[in-house]
């Protein structure tokens, strides 16, 4: 593959390779996918805290609890096996 990138695009490369952290452009460019690629799995969490941040909440319930670690566990890829956090005590039925 070939690609073009801007004069300023590959002096970022060039710089991260010179400082001994990364061996060559390709160990940078991997490190810039797996970031994006991170960036779009957090972006659900980030929308909901936000969300939440504005205002609208949801009651703490046992029912609540669970939706939420259901949800987690699928943006997360957490295996179906994984056990769920306590439920909080305060948590009303």
């Amino acid at each position: 593959m070939s690609i073009t990138m801007t004069p300023e695009a590959e002096a970022k490369i060039q710089a991260r390779v010179g400082s001994g952290r990364y061996a060559n452009a390709d160990e940078v460019i991997a490190e810039a996918l797996r970031l994006l690629d991170e960036d779009e799995r957090l972006q659900w969490p980030r929308t909901a805290v936000a969300e939440g941040l504005e205002g609208e909440t949801v009651p703490l319930t046992r029912a609540s609890w669970m939706e939420a670690w259901e949800r987690a566990k699928t943006w997360a890829g957490i295996a179906e096996t994984s056990e769920m956090p306590p439920i909080p005590a305060n948590a009303p039925a």
